[in-house]
C-alpha cells in the first residue's frame, strides 16, 4: 500500500464520519424541533390548567377559613381528567379539569368545593364506605347544605346553584350520577332559592 492510498482511505473515513455525524445531527434537530412543538403545546395546556386551578385555589382558601376546622380540610389537587367530578377523602380533595371547565362562575366553584369540605366537616370521610344507600344520599344532601352555609359566610352568590345542577341534568340526563347521590332534578329543586337576589 502506498502513501497516497492510505491518505485516500483516511480521507474517505473522515468524510463518511463527518457525513454520518451531520446526518445524525440533522435527524436529532428534526426530533428536537418536534419535541419543542410538542412541549409548546403542552405548556399552552398547562397555562390553561394553571389559570383555572389557581382560580379554584383562591376560592378554596376563602372557604377553608370559614369551616371552623381549616387544619383538618385536606389540600386541594387537580385531576386533569375531563370527567365532571370532585371528591374528597381523609387526605386529599380533588377537582377535575372537567369540573373546572363546567363551573361557569366563582360561585359554582365555591359550591362544588364547599360541598366537598362539607363531607370533611360532617366527618363523612371517616365513615366506613359500606354505609347504606339512603345514608349516602343523606350525606350528599347535608354536604350541599354545608356548601350553601360556607358560600354565604364567604360572600359567594347562592342564587344560581340550582342552575349548576340544571346544566348537569341537561348534560347527563336527570337521572342520578350514581346510586349514592341524589338526582340532578332533586338537587336543582333543593338548591333553588325563592326570592333570591330581591
Amino acid at each position: 500500500m502506498n502513501i497516497r492510498q492510505i491518505v485516500r482511505d483516511v480521507v474517505d473515513v473522515i468524510v463518511f464520519s463527518v457525513v454520518g455525524v451531520l446526518t445524525v445531527i440533522a435527524v436529532h434537530e428534526l426530533e428536537i424541533d418536534k419535541t419543542i412543538v410538542s412541549l409548546r403545546d403542552k405548556v399552552i395546556n398547562l397555562h390553561h390548567y394553571k389559570a383555572t386551578f389557581n382560580r379554584a385555589l383562591i376560592i378554596y382558601a376563602k372557604l377553608r377559613k370559614h369551616t371552623g376546622i381549616p387544619s383538618q380540610i385536606p389540600d386541594l389537587y387537580l385531576d386533569r381528567s375531563t370527567t365532571v367530578n370532585a371528591y374528597v377523602s381523609a387526605r386529599v380533595m380533588v377537582i377535575t379539569q372537567g369540573m373546572l371547565d363546567h363551573a361557569k362562575s366563582d360561585s359554582d366553584l365555591a359550591y362544588v368545593l364547599g360541598h366537598e369540605m362539607g363531607h370533611t366537616m360532617l366527618y363523612h370521610t371517616t365513615v366506613r364506605q359500606d354505609r347504606r344507600l339512603t345514608d349516602s344520599r343523606i350525606h350528599e344532601a347535608n354536604a350541599d347544605k354545608i356548601a350553601v352555609y360556607l358560600m354565604v359566610r364567604t360572600g359567594y352568590n347562592i342564587c344560581n346553584i340550582g342552575d349548576l345542577w340544571k346544566r348537569m341534568g341537561d348534560k347527563y340526563g336527570n337521572n342520578t350520577v350514581s346510586t349514592t347521590h341524589p338526582s340532578y332534578l332533586y338537587r336543582t329543586h333543593q338548591l333553588t332559592f325563592p326570592n333570591c337576589g330581591d
